[in-house]
């Protein structure tokens, strides 16, 4: 599973047997609390049990572009992972780019967008808007291509 957090928006896509099942860009409205930490949290916990996840690829933010908030969703889905024995893997936008032979965003969504044909049809919207869905999907996708997963 592949999550792209935000403390608006979280960005989940779900790999099983090296083929994308499952693709959602989850809305949280409100402004950040306790409760919509838990809330969050919650949805991905039925998330994890419905499709039987064993391994969470999150992909973390530049320190220059993160808040309390963010810091503390990321902490928590870390925690959520270890508390059910998932193995869990954060990757930095850089660590993205560096995992493909593409030099732009654009281009990383590009290849996503071939090599997987479920998303062609949101290929010109993330071009325009570089939407969570394609970069959620490279969080996941980056399993198979590190290897750094158990």
């Amino acid at each position: 599973m592949g999550i792209s957090p935000g403390t608006r928006t979280v960005g989940i896509a779900i790999f099983k047997d090296g083929k994308l099942r499952e693709w959602q860009l989850k809305t949280f409205s409100g402004t950040w609390s306790k409760i919509k930490l838990n809330w969050i949290l919650s949805t991905l916990k039925q998330i994890i049990a419905y499709y039987g996840v064993t391994s969470i690829g999150v992909k973390i933010p530049h320190a220059s572009r993160t808040s309390k908030a963010l810091n503390e969703l990321t902490n928590a889905i870390q925690k959520l992972a270890e508390k059910k024995d998932l193995s869990i893997a954060t990757f930095t936008l850089k660590e993205l780019e560096q995992a493909f032979p593409c030099a732009t965003k654009e281009a990383m969504i590009e290849h996503l967008a071939n090599q997987f044909p479920e998303l062609q049809e949101y290929y010109e919207k993330a071009i325009k808007s570089i939407n969570a869905h394609p970069r959620t999907c490279l969080v996941a996708h980056l399993k198979k291509c590190l290897k750094r997963w158990p």
